[in-house]
């Protein structure tokens, strides 16, 4: 995936410039280079279950190129308030070896990053947070929108692909299929599923064609 990638770009010659450093900075470079690195797939698996990834290749592309930079983005914060808290010269930091400083704040950040100092209640009564949760939701909230706008108009596009490729009938076998041969549902999920797409199916009210995008819908989701 493009997230991947763009991860493995930025870090190619960061470690080429550990290599060529003395032991010492590359203890400290390569707690960096941790923080960075697990904050990112922290990040990422934080993200990519959350939406569609499109078969289109144009917005598969644009949405994990997105992904990628969001991710890389917490990465670099992660490293951010790294360097801040060794310039600081705290000990209970300092005096811990840097790959476990490395460790400690890529796996924390998104932790200090979701944390408030505090709440203000308006005067419609929404709670407010004061802190870090505020800047970091407000960032994830612009970066979510898009990803959202993104994966909605791919799934878009591989449902027309779909439903033009397929009968009513197809669609309903193929996902029937796809329900029983689910390695992680339960039986009483597997169930439910089947008796959505029963009822999809025998809905009076609704065009073949409405079934088909509902069932096509279904099954790109679940597959994905």
């Amino acid at each position: 995936m493009a997230a991947t990638s763009l991860i493995a770009t930025v870090l190619a010659p960061l470690l080429t410039f550990i290599e060529t450093a003395n032991p010492a900075e590359q203890k400290i470079w390569l707690a960096y280079l941790i923080a960075f690195a697990l904050a990112s797939v922290l990040t990422f698996f934080e993200t990519a279950n959350r939406f569609y990834f499109p078969e289109s290749e144009t917005y598969e592309r644009k949405l994990e190129g997105l992904v990628a930079l969001f991710c890389a983005l917490n990465g670099g914060l992660a490293d951010a308030l790294l360097w801040i808290v060794r310039a600081s010269g705290w000990d209970r930091v300092t005096t811990i070896k840097p790959i476990l400083q490395g460790i400690i704040f890529g796996l924390g950040y998104l932790t200090v990053a979701k944390s408030k100092l505090l709440g203000i209640t308006t005067a419609k009564g929404e709670d407010v947070p004061v802190g870090p949760e505020y800047l970091y939701n407000q960032a994830k909230d612009y970066f979510y929108r898009r990803f959202n706008r993104l994966s909605n108009r791919g799934l878009s596009d591989d449902i027309g692909v779909l439903t033009k490729a397929k009968s009513l009938t197809e669609l309903a076998r193929d996902t029937k299929l796809q329900i029983d041969n689910h390695q992680l549902l339960g039986d009483a999920e597997k169930v439910a599923r089947k008796t959505w797409l029963t009822s999809v199916l025998e809905d009076a009210k609704s065009t073949e064609d409405d079934k088909k995008s509902a069932i096509a819908a279904f099954f790109l989701k679940d597959k994905n």
